[in-house]
């Protein structure tokens, strides 16, 4: 449990808090609601933002926080970082719907950061504790750009 309360505070401060006090420290143009970039913006937020509860969803129901199985079912069956994703489609929601470069720049430096640390910490970790397993996952699954489609097991 302490680590499902850690993923949505931490969730909390990079998605609401972070872009908030962007957003106040260089105000821009108000949201028109009703545009078409709003309801694409508002999309994008409400997608990532289920996306983000189903993946930790999996993670509770498939072994915990601390899984001793290499989970590959649900979302991870399409994309290997699909909590990462989410993150990412709400912080893109936020630009869209905010129109605003300064978030666009700080999405893709919570991207960049992430992205260092799958390639750099969590895939070799991934690797040591599953072996072939996870080598014929990554073979199989993209990290950041799903599947349509599951592959075939």
């Amino acid at each position: 449990m302490p680590l499902l309360l850690f993923r949505l505070v931490v969730a909390g401060f990079v998605l609401a808090y972070l872009p908030f006090n962007i957003l106040a420290s260089h105000p821009g143009q108000s949201v028109t609601w009703l545009s078409a970039t709003a309801i694409l913006g508002l999309a994008a937020l409400a997608a990532g933002s289920l996306l983000y509860l189903v993946c930790i969803w999996d993670f509770a129901v498939q072994g915990g926080f601390a899984p001793r199985e290499l989970v590959a079912r649900g979302m991870y069956r399409f994309v290997r970082n699909p909590m990462y994703l989410a993150l990412i489609l709400v912080l893109l929601g936020e630009t869209v719907l905010f129109r605003s470069w300064r978030l666009l720049g700080y999405a893709l430096g919570i991207w960049l950061a992430l992205h260092a640390l799958v390639v750099l910490y969590e895939e070799r970790g991934l690797a040591r504790a599953f072996g072939a397993g996870f080598t014929r996952y990554r073979e199989r699954v993209p990290r950041w750009l799903p599947r349509l489609h599951p592959p075939a097991s």
